[in-house]
């Protein structure tokens, strides 16, 4: 059998489509193991369980339980509420909205300051006021008058 230059192309180009198709498969192998690893770093920082070949069906089987007891506590609770027999373990016990009293306010005369002259010649000091006191007497509930 004598070897063409259309067979080498033919074989060239089944070479080419077959180690395209490799490349291909080793890029999905080396990102499902990098994924598979996250997930396992993920897992031991959320459970704190090492996974591996020995404990993945155990661990598997483990986490399946609880999360069927979870589910099936659930779907109970969910079955009586579409029923209407629920009925909540602890009833919550209706209580009065607290309401401040009402006070009228008080009138105050205020003084027309229109006509009046500012300077800075009449703004004298503050009045000395005992911080203290004035605190203590609204603690008290007594009135509290922070001018002269």
């Amino acid at each position: 059998m004598k070897i063409t230059p259309l067979m080498v192309e033919a074989l060239n180009k089944k070479a080419m489509a077959l180690n395209s198709d490799r490349q291909r498969k080793l890029g999905a192998l080396e990102a499902a193991k990098e994924a598979y690893e996250k997930a396992v770093q993920a897992y031991k920082q959320k459970y704190g369980v090492q996974l591996d070949d020995t404990n993945l069906q155990s661990e598997y089987e483990t986490m399946f339980s609880k999360l069927q007891v979870e589910y099936e506590a659930l779907n109970t609770l969910i079955l009586s509420i579409e029923s209407g027999a629920y009925a909540p373990a602890k009833a919550v016990p209706v209580v009065a909205p607290v309401v401040a009293p009402v006070v009228a306010p008080v009138a105050t005369p205020v003084e027309d300051v229109s006509q009046q002259q500012f300077t800075p010649a009449g703004w004298g000091k503050a009045p000395a006021v005992d911080l203290n006191k004035s605190f203590e007497n609204m603690l008290a509930g007594k009135s509290v008058k922070f001018s002269s």
